[in-house]
C-alpha cells in the first residue's frame, strides 16, 4: 500500500513539474512575441552561420552585442542573432 501511495505522489509531482515547465515556456514565448511586435523599435540583426563550431567567434559576437546594448541603453532595440546551425539527431 505504501508503494502505491508513493508512486501516486511521485506521479503527481512529475506531472506538476511538466505543467509548470509548459507554463513557463508559454510565458517566455508570449514575452518574446510582445518584444518583437513592439512598434517603432529598430531591429539589428547579426548573422553567425557557424555558431556551434566553437571557433571563438561567439565571444566576439557577444562583445559586439554587449557594446551595442550599452551604447544605446535608453532606446528600445531588438537584437536578433541568426545562426543557421542545427544538429541532426
Amino acid at each position: 500500500m505504501f508503494i502505491l501511495k508513493t508512486a501516486i505522489v511521485l506521479t503527481a509531482i512529475i506531472l506538476c513539474f511538466f505543467v509548470l515547465m509548459r507554463v513557463i515556456t508559454y510565458l517566455r514565448i508570449k514575452q518574446n512575441r510582445a518584444i518583437l511586435n513592439a512598434p517603432n523599435s529598430p531591429i539589428i540583426g547579426f548573422f553567425h552561420p557557424a555558431a556551434d563550431a566553437c571557433g571563438g567567434g561567439e565571444k566576439v559576437l557577444f562583445n559586439a552585442i554587449s557594446a551595442l546594448q550599452s551604447s544605446i541603453e535608453n532606446e528600445k532595440i531588438k537584437i536578433v542573432v541568426y545562426s543557421g546551425s542545427f544538429k541532426e539527431k
